[in-house]
């Protein structure tokens, strides 16, 4: 009688958040970025025409045995498949159902040393797997069972992967949102079952790449869309975007991006 009134009891905290790795490419970390490719290939391999064209270069065969070796990944099946390759590190991330202890036994098997195990988030389970490959460092995590990264060479852009899916950097933009690539994803517009990015300033050999446009570029973009016109067999629409300081000279840099773009694709067989 004489203890005061009952505390109020204390608001029950907010479950944490959990982990959202789609679409993969807002997981790609802005800086450093050299170059980063996004694919979509089930819906690109739905177009018979293209599987068909890739199997002249990649069997149906090599690609079971790349599943076999690696956790049961065919890259054919996945939702979404992006490289991103820094200065000193490169990020693969796949998006599908995936099998987290057939890819923990795969990725032990090619490590020549594991150092540790970290469980990130309890639910749905965000762990990670760190050592040495055979040239380089090695880090792989899991998304439950819908996504995959792995990183070779230092560490560094898969945690903030990682950090992007979890929901804590909310005032960083990724990759595709930032300028100057955010600017070319706009001008790709929808639709693309690949996706090509690489940021500037362009030096050395790249300064040389599309007839020398690189010299002036920021920014560069490739698109390609599948088609299949009534009566005819499937094909793709590619879509080129360079961005640049041209001044007066767009037009003639327009002309320079289009033929280099004829030998690359129209006269090349």
């Amino acid at each position: 009688a004489c203890g005061g009134p009952a505390p109020k009891p204390a608001a029950p905290s907010a479950a944490p958040m959990p982990p959202h790795p789609e679409p993969l490419a807002a997981l790609v970390k802005a800086p450093s970025l050299v170059w980063m490719v996004e694919l979509s290939p089930k819906v690109a391999f739905a177009d018979d025409t293209l599987l068909a064209g890739v199997h002249r270069v990649v069997s149906d065969e090599r690609f079971r045995r790349f599943a076999a070796e690696n956790g049961g990944v065919d890259p054919r099946s996945l939702a979404e498949l992006v490289i991103a390759r820094y200065p000193d590190a490169t990020l693969t991330l796949g998006r599908g159902t995936i099998d987290p202890a057939a890819l923990e036994r795969a990725f032990t098997r090619r490590a020549t040393r594991i150092d540790g195990r970290a469980i990130d988030v309890a639910s749905p389970p965000v762990v990670r797997l760190f050592g040495d490959g055979a040239k380089e460092r090695v880090q792989m995590c899991t998304f439950g069972r819908e996504a995959f990264a792995l990183e070779e060479g230092r560490f560094g852009p898969l945690r903030v992967a990682a950090a992007y899916a979890e929901g804590k950097l909310k005032k960083s933009k990724p990759a595709l949102r930032a300028e100057p690539l955010s600017r070319a994803v706009d001008l790709l517009g929808e639709g693309s079952v690949a996706r090509f990015f690489a940021s500037g300033p362009f030096e050395g050999e790249w300064s040389a790449a599309l007839g020398g446009l690189l010299r002036a570029a920021t920014g560069v973009a490739v698109g390609a869309r599948t088609t299949r016109p009534p009566a005819a067999k499937g094909g793709l629409v590619v879509t080129a975007v360079v961005l640049g300081e041209y001044g007066h000279a767009q037009e003639d840099a327009a002309r320079r991006l289009g033929a280099t773009l004829d030998v690359l694709l129209a006269k090349n067989p």
